[in-house]
């Protein structure tokens, strides 16, 4: 529960406006070939990031990137399975984040099956493809104006 004595239990759907407006979906080169899917959720109000930790795991540090004037927090969770949960949950109910969504759970699920395959060569390059288009899918669509 919440370390603050009170249950918020904010709606899922709450929870997935408040991710499309404050929250990001990345992905870095982790190595040289793999690519690695995070979602964090940056806020100055650390108890709703404690219902994102209850409901889907994760973790929560103090953020000393921004907001020097005021202390902000961030919820993360780096596990495939963990992004996967979080993203099949919250999809139907993203608007902003809805196509990075859409690319992230298929990099991840594509991912893996690879972990659980045999480990072919043609397979590993099917995923490393897969991962270069998806960040730089992602990258676009981060940069995206209205």
């Amino acid at each position: 529960g919440s370390p603050f004595g009170e249950v918020l239990m904010p709606s899922i759907e709450y929870l997935a406006g408040h991710f499309d407006g404050e929250g990001c979906i990345t992905m870095i080169l982790n190595g040289d070939t793999r690519y690695r899917v995070f979602i964090q959720v940056t806020s100055i109000f650390k108890p709703v990031l404690y219902e994102y930790q209850i409901k889907f795991g994760g973790s929560i540090y103090s953020d000393k990137r921004r907001n020097r004037q005021r202390l902000s927090w961030r919820w993360i969770i780096t596990s495939t399975d963990d992004c996967l949960n979080f993203l099949s949950t919250t999809y139907p109910f993203l608007m902003e984040k809805h196509e990075q969504a859409k690319i992230a759970v298929k990099y991840l699920n594509t991912y893996k099956s690879y972990l659980k395959s045999d480990l072919q060569l043609r397979y590993i390059i099917k995923v490393d493809e897969l991962g270069i288009q998806s960040y730089k899918r992602l990258k676009e669509l981060k940069t995206f104006t209205y």
